[in-house]
C-alpha cells in the first residue's frame, strides 16, 4: 500500500529528472558543436 503511493511520485520525478539531463546533455552537445 505505502510502495504504491510512494511509487507514482517516483516515477514521475525520475522521468523529470531523465528528461532534464537529456536536455542539457543534448544541449551541451549542441553547444559544443557550434564552437
Amino acid at each position: 500500500m505505502l510502495l504504491s503511493l510512494y511509487a507514482a511520485p517516483l516515477a514521475k520525478l525520475s522521468i523529470i529528472y531523465a528528461t532534464c539531463i537529456t536536455y542539457t546533455y543534448s544541449s551541451i552537445e549542441n553547444e559544443a558543436l557550434l564552437f
